[in-house]
């Protein structure tokens, strides 16, 4: 069970003016349509971008090209989901008591990436965060990405 779409796309305009932890019927809105987007892009398996670059002749090329290019989006999300963590079922089993996933940061995609997954139980959800060295136009990247991470976790406690 879950989302496989490989890539897809969607403006999300963000109100400064909004309250922490308070969507506005707007932002509901946008995440309804986003939520819809994704599904129909994992139902199926037609213009997938990940499946499409097999006909490249050159990717080496390509991809240099892309790297040398303006990112087309602000960051990128990948969610491996919910991972049960009972006890196992075989006794040789494993428990999975915590998980985080991470890629590595995406030279011809996104300037940064919100990589989470979860753990059933508990419902702590961990986020690592990746980006492209000098992509994001600030001096002090490691800062901006703190102060990224932090908002989000304010959101998130706030709802």
């Amino acid at each position: 069970m879950g989302n496989m779409a490989s890539a897809v796309e969607d403006t999300i305009l963000v109100d400064e003016g909004g309250q922490i932890g308070k969507l506005s019927s707007g932002e509901w809105e946008t995440a309804k349509e986003v939520t819809l987007h994704l599904q129909q892009a994992s139902s199926t398996l037609s213009d997938q971008p990940v499946g499409l670059l097999r006909y490249l002749s050159d990717f080496k090329g390509w991809t240099l090209k892309k790297a040398a290019q303006q990112p087309d989006c602000s960051f990128s999300v990948s969610n491996v989901g919910v991972f049960e963590d009972g006890e196992p079922q075989n006794p040789t089993g494993v428990r999975i008591r915590d998980i985080a996933f991470s890629q590595s940061a995406d030279g011809t995609g996104a300037p940064f990436n919100l990589n989470l997954a979860s753990i059933k139980s508990d419902g702590t959800l961990n986020m690592v965060m990746t980006w492209w060295p000098g992509i994001l136009g600030v001096e002090d990247e490691a800062r901006l990405m703190e102060d990224v991470s932090d908002r989000i976790v304010e959101e998130l406690k706030a709802m």
